[in-house]
Parts: structure tokens; C-alpha cells; sequence
């Protein structure tokens, strides 16, 4: 669902074989968080890391370049930036 000003919500159902809280299993799995362009991506991760904290290398979504991320309690959180024509969701 969207609300055509850049809000999404997508709701999924879990697949079989797969526990809590991982990808496609029952649960919150993530908070997304759209960014401006590609190097607010980049400025964010330079940032993290600058701060001590251990951040992953950005990925190549198709186009898109996400960075993944997890807060203190684990609660995972992604920063990505979508190129004209690149579908938020999937």
C-alpha cells in the first residue's frame, strides 16, 4: 500500500520453513527509510562508520543502492535510494 507521497507499507504472508523474524518469516523484518539520492546513501554509511560503529558495504538493488542496518536491539533498518523507474517494493 502506498499513499502515492512516498509512504509504503507492504504486508507479506511467512512462508513455510522459515522462523520469526527473518526474511519472509512471521514478524517485523525491517524499517525502510527512502533517501534523496544515491550519495545520501553513502554519506550516511561514511558517517556510521566514522561514529565507530561496524556498517556493511551499500548494495546494488537492481539500480538501487540500500544499505542494511541494525539497531542496538537488533531491529533491522534500511537507507536506500530508487532511481526513477525502480519499484520500492517488490
Amino acid at each position: 500500500w502506498t499513499d502515492g507521497q512516498g509512504f509504503f507499507l507492504q504486508f507479506l504472508p511467512a512462508r513455510p520453513e522459515t522462523r520469526p523474524y527473518e526474511r519472509y518469516g512471521a514478524g517485523l523484518n525491517h524499517l525502510g527509510f527512502g533517501a534523496p539520492d544515491a550519495e545520501t546513501v553513502t554519506a550516511i554509511r561514511d558517517a556510521m562508520q566514522a561514529a565507530g560503529l561496524e556498517v556493511p558495504e551499500i548494495q546494488d538493488l537492481g539500480g538501487a543502492k540500500a544499505l542494511f542496518l541494525k539497531d542496538p536491539d537488533g531491529l533491522r533498518f534500511e537507507i536506500t535510494w530508487y532511481p526513477p523507474g525502480v519499484a520500492v517494493v517488490d
